[in-house]
């Protein structure tokens, strides 16, 4: 799910980075597309970091096992795998930190250049 996840989140990030580039404006009603796409950037983020927290909870469970629920602990026969997928969870919250920073950026640019902004004038 993690993977699939992540897979999706890039698809949907080229998908976007493809629509504002390559689709002419006239289609742009008032900055629609833009509300839109900040929109789905967001429910992308919250999708991504709750995939990661997942996997963080299923990692930390692998490596102390649970004494309750008689589950063993795994990384101490797969130490090498373990040691990958801490990288990867740790390499997606970089990603989803990035992804956020881009977003936020995105929007405090808009909102400079927007040219759908009436002057006040005197």
């Amino acid at each position: 799910m993690f993977v699939i996840t992540n897979g999706v989140a890039t698809l949907h990030s080229l998908l976007m980075l493809s629509l504002m580039c390559f689709v002419n404006n006239k289609y742009d009603i008032k900055g629609l597309r833009f509300i839109t796409v900040t929109a789905l950037d967001m429910v992308t983020i919250a999708v991504l970091s709750g995939a990661a927290t997942t996997v963080a909870f299923m990692g930390e469970l692998a490596r102390n096992g649970n004494s309750h629920t008689h589950w063993n602990k795994v990384c101490d026969k797969f130490e090498r795998y373990c040691d990958l997928g801490s990288g990867a969870v740790l390499a997606s919250y970089i990603g989803i930190l990035l992804f956020m920073l881009v977003n936020l950026v995105s929007i405090f640019e808009r909102g400079r250049f927007n040219p759908y902004k009436n002057p006040i004038s005197a």
